[in-house]
């Protein structure tokens, strides 16, 4: 049986409330594989990119995965924690503008490696500089770690 390998980058401010959402997701994901260990047949592996997800785009594209999950604090106008794969076409217009490259060419620069390379958006409150995380997205940040240990990534809705 092939291992199926997964590359989890969280993008994001730690300073921005909301923002964080992607690092602390990578953050979870790690305590949850130390303690868990990787599900069968799938590695799991993870960069925290900060705000500079182009600052990884080598060490992505060489990394070997099957599919790069980049998530990201998004705001499509859902309530604050809802998480959607969100499609190359609206990627740029829903990200918080924090970022020094737009989003969709850091993953098409990607996708030239990868076979599956996806933005999974988890939707901000609020991303206001030395702000707190809401409850709303620290809780989705649980579970959509959890969501893609057990597989459940395949059934995140699009936006």
């Amino acid at each position: 049986m092939r291992t199926t390998r997964i590359l989890v980058v969280g993008v994001g401010s730690r300073l921005r409330g909301d923002d964080a959402a992607g690092p602390l997701t990578v953050d979870v994901l790690r305590d949850m594989l130390e303690r868990e260990g990787h599900p069968p047949g799938t590695e799991i592996n993870l960069i925290d990119a900060d705000v500079m997800p182009e600052n990884y785009t080598k060490p992505i594209q060489e990394s070997g995965a099957d599919a790069v999950f980049f998530i990201d604090a998004v705001d499509l106008g859902l309530p604050p924690g809802e998480v959607r794969i969100v499609p190359p076409e609206r990627i740029d217009a829903c990200l918080p503008s924090t970022h020094t490259l737009p989003m969709s060419h850091v993953m098409a620069y990607i996708k030239e490696a990868i076979p599956r390379v996806d933005l999974i958006g988890v939707q901000i409150r609020s991303a206001g500089l030395f702000e707190e995380m809401s409850e709303e997205v620290r809780e989705a940040c649980s579970r959509l770690a959890g969501t893609i240990v057990d597989g459940g990534w395949r059934g995140i809705p699009s936006a």
